[in-house]
């Protein structure tokens, strides 16, 4: 591919070998124990979720788990890609250093190329490191020696650093919009503990008290008093339900055609895996176009008043998701559910997004999975989450003053600011690298948009 190119004066195409010393991955045995639980990040393909450097991990090495594959350390700087299964070919930084299992290489970068320059350029070869690693057995695999012969086109270093800086600088507007979403996420989360599971205003207004950063109209919507239930106590006037109480399940989901036909029209159906990125960044870039008839769009069109939830394998069985109207504008076609979505519809907005909150609760503390069935294959059992599933059912009142303190922070959640810069970062990658685009140019154009 890269021998193939044009280059401006003084680019050159090198190997991956010749950027620094591969290093492949390697775990420590599980068969000792104290080998885990430290303090040393232990980076697999699943660490790679989309941020470019990564310095906290799921799981941890202790100094004795670290020495015993002491070979495969990396250090901050270094550029991983997963090279074995089926997500093989995604590429990340390694913000610290760190060790990675045996499905990762890394390049320990020498003195003259730039890191982030090489993360940009290995992030566009994801398909081709895939391809090349699909060939003839069960498990895609590319090893050490062909990864270290892939060509990768190499500016002067400070063209390197320039590119990167212009990337780097729209990676870093969407990682500040997704802090703040994660701050406005924390806040939805501390207002439902205090509200729903703590009682803190019902608590304040039995001992005589104002509740603490309350209006009082808002205030005036909780109870001062307790009543017992099977939960314990709850608010006197609250009452105990099932989710079917809040939620009936709605027609099963679509997945529709690959390829468009008589009568089809396109539309972007949503997977568990979907709902896990617009859950956590607003967007899910990896959300497939299918071709379905135009009644399937009309029935399978979510709403303001819907909750879809994961319900196969297919992504994290049992994740719920308010469905926003602002979720719609985020994509060129209509968004529906597939079948490994179930949707739950409620009688209004505010019942909605409170079975969202509760039922994330519900899924991190694994309540959902007594729904859940299948060893190979998690699946949901969606009609006895409905009718068995306990949930406290307050007031409609409250149910609306806490939709009117989460709705502004969905509305920014499924904002389309994210999608245009990562847009604009993704179509000025490739033009950038290959030298298409010079960098002089690529500054004017974004200061042109403001950016």
């Amino acid at each position: 591919m890269a021998g193939d190119l044009q280059l401006p004066q003084g680019w050159t195409i090198q190997s991956i070998g010749a950027l620094g010393r591969v290093v492949t991955g390697k775990t420590p045995s599980t068969k000792i124990p104290n080998n885990f639980g430290g303090d040393i990040p232990f980076i697999t393909p699943s660490d790679m979720d989309g941020r470019r450097i990564i310095s906290h991990t799921a799981r941890y090495l202790t100094d004795n788990g670290a020495a015993s594959v002491s070979s495969s350390r990396i250090p901050a700087g270094a550029v991983m890609v997963s090279c074995i299964g089926s997500d093989m070919g995604k590429a990340a930084i390694a913000g610290c250093d760190a060790i990675t299992n045996q499905q990762i290489n890394s390049i320990i970068i020498r003195e003259g190329v730039s890191s982030l320059y090489v993360y940009y350029y290995l992030s566009t070869r994801q398909r081709e490191i895939q391809h090349l690693g699909s060939g003839g057995s069960a498990v895609p695999i590319l090893n050490k020696g062909h990864f270290c012969q892939l060509q990768i086109v190499l500016p002067p270093i400070k063209e390197q650093q320039a590119i990167a800086c212009i990337l780097g600088a729209l990676d870093d507007k969407i990682e500040l919009n997704r802090k703040m979403n994660r701050t406005l996420e924390e806040m939805a989360r501390a207002i439902f503990k205090s509200w729903f599971v703590d009682f803190d205003p019902v608590r304040a207004k039995a001992a005589g008290q104002q509740p603490p950063g309350l209006k009082p109209e808002i205030a005036a919507l909780f109870p001062d008093t307790f009543e017992p239930s099977e939960l314990g106590e709850i608010p006197k006037g609250w009452r105990v339900g099932v989710v079917g109480d809040i939620a009936k399940q709605a027609i099963g989901g679509q997945w529709g055609s690959d390829n468009t036909g008589d009568g089809l029209v396109p539309a972007i159906c949503l997977r568990g895996c979907d709902i896990e990125d617009l859950r956590s960044v607003g967007y899910a870039p990896s959300a497939p176009v299918r071709f379905v008839k135009p009644n399937a769009i009309d029935a399978r069109l979510p709403t303001d008043a819907d909750v879809l939830i994961a319900a196969s394998g297919a992504g994290p069985c049992g994740r719920p998701l308010w469905c926003s109207s602002s979720l719609h504008g985020l994509y060129e076609a209509p968004v529906i559910y597939s079948n490994f979505v179930k949707r739950l519809t409620t009688p209004s907005p505010a019942h909605a997004i409170y079975l969202d909150r509760m039922l994330i609760r519900k899924f991190e503390d694994r309540t959902i999975h007594d729904y859940i069935n299948g060893t190979s294959v998690p699946n949901l059992d969606a009609t006895g989450l409905l009718s068995g599933c306990p949930v406290l059912i307050p007031s409609d009142g409250v149910l609306r003053a806490y939709s009117a303190y989460c709705q502004p922070m969905f509305s920014r959640l499924y904002s389309k600011v994210n999608v245009t810069l990562a847009r604009l970062r993704d179509a000025l990658l490739p033009k950038l690298i290959s030298g298409e685009l010079r960098v002089p140019d690529a500054e004017r154009f974004l200061k042109e948009r403001g950016l």
